[in-house]
């Protein structure tokens, strides 16, 4: 896209310093993955964002062994960015990766998929889920479009859900 082919090559580490200094994890995010972790929980980052964002973000959290999906840059001869999408990730024409594809894969292989998300790349995905944990402007979306959903504020909120699911397996 547009937005892609403006990174350049030589800027991608004065990008990755600012999204690291700048990021904030939520509270209690890493007491969510340790449960999951613990309990068997498959978890995934889905995210719209870069693969040097994503990455960078989480390894500097701490998160270095979190799976995820996300684009990927690559760079043209003239140090333009591409995006490319790893092997098993699926390109969506509305939010870049597909967030319903990593849905559907993991609700064909049989698990419950509890969608946690903040943002507008989120929206098509809720619809597939079967649970929604949403904040920001995709609880927003949500209200609007009376999609059932659990609100939240920050991972604690998250783990009590969870938690509350897990104990009815």
């Amino acid at each position: 896209s547009y937005e892609i082919s403006l990174l350049r090559k030589n800027r991608e580490s004065e990008a990755v310093t600012y999204s690291v200094n700048s990021a904030e994890i939520r509270k209690g995010f890493r007491e969510f993955v340790e449960y999951c972790y613990a309990q068997k929980i498959k978890i995934e980052v889905a995210s719209s964002g870069m693969n040097f964002y994503v990455d960078s973000i989480l390894e500097a959290n701490g998160f270095v062994e979190l799976p995820r999906a996300r684009p990927i840059v690559q760079y043209d001869c003239k140090g333009h960015g591409v995006m490319v999408m790893p092997d098993g990730i699926t390109d969506c024409s509305m939010t870049a990766l597909c967030k319903c594809d990593r849905v559907w894969r993991l609700r064909r292989d049989g698990h419950r998929v509890i969608f946690i998300g903040d943002g507008v790349s989120d929206q098509c995905a809720v619809s597939q889920a079967d649970i929604v944990i949403a904040t920001g402007s995709l609880l927003d979306i949500c209200i609007d479009k009376s999609i059932a959903h659990i609100p939240f504020e920050n991972f604690d909120d998250v783990l009590v859900t969870v938690k509350a699911e897990f104990a009815k397996r």
